[in-house]
Order: C-alpha cells, then structure tokens, then sequence
C-alpha cells in the first residue's frame, strides 16, 4: 500500500503541476493570437475541465500525503522536521493560490487579474515543493 499511495502523491502532484505549466507558459502566450471574442470561450471550455483535474489531484496529494506521513517510521530527525513541514507550508500556499485562482469569488478578483504572475508564483512553489520531495526521500 505504501507504494501505491506514494505512487499516487508523485503522479497527482507532477498532473497539476504539469497542467499549471501548460496554463502557464503554453496556453495563455497562445491566447494572443485569437480573436479577444474567442478567448472567454475557450477558456470557459478548458477552465471547467482544468479545475476539476486540479482539484481531483490536490485531493489525492492531500489524502496520500498524509498516508506517506503516518505510514513513516518516527522519530524524525529535527530537520527533517524542519524540511518536512517547510514542504508542507509551501504546499498549502500552492494550495491556497489555486483555490483564488479557480473559484469564481468576487473577493478574489484581484488575484485572478494576475492570473499569469499567480501561476508563475505557483511554478516555481511547485518547483521548490519536487526538489524538497527528492532532498527528503534521500534523508
């Protein structure tokens, strides 16, 4: 089970992160060339299916991740600690962006403004969330 379940954190976290990249640094450049009538379409097609996708992965990230956690043999060291729980915070910033991000709340507005520079912030949260993954598992 343990394998699965790390299975599943690994290929959740690299889906959404692979999708805010595409977002990102592929669809929003391309949007440019369309006409601006056609861009609240395509988007509203490709937002529904993305958020669903997104939100399904942050699940499982979340139910795996705290499998992964109590399945570990204790006692940690104080800094894998430290690391571990560094993860965890930029993991929930990630998780926070992507809620203003996808949810269509009026108090959230100006987050989605900058939607490019939020999903870049998210890019490089998630960057820094694979690289403390591999620091940790060599612990």
């Amino acid at each position: 089970m343990s394998t699965f379940m790390q299975w599943v954190h690994i290929t959740s976290a690299v889906v959404a992160l692979g999708g805010v990249i595409f977002v990102r640094l592929f669809l929003i450049p391309s949007l440019k060339v369309l006409d601006r009538s056609q861009v609240p379409v395509l988007l509203g097609k490709i937002s529904s299916r993305f958020n669903t996708i997104i939100w399904t992965c942050i699940g499982l990230i979340l139910i795996s991740g705290v499998y992964n956690i109590s399945s570990t043999n204790p006692p940690f060291s104080n800094w894998y600690t430290g690391v571990l729980s560094f993860k965890i915070l930029l993991a929930i910033s990630l998780f926070t962006i992507s809620l203003m991000l996808t949810l269509p709340i009026p108090a959230f507005s100006n987050i989605q403004k900058n939607r490019p520079t939020w999903l870049m912030v998210n890019v490089i949260l998630g960057a820094i969330i694979i690289f403390l993954s591999a620091y940790l598992r060599r612990m």
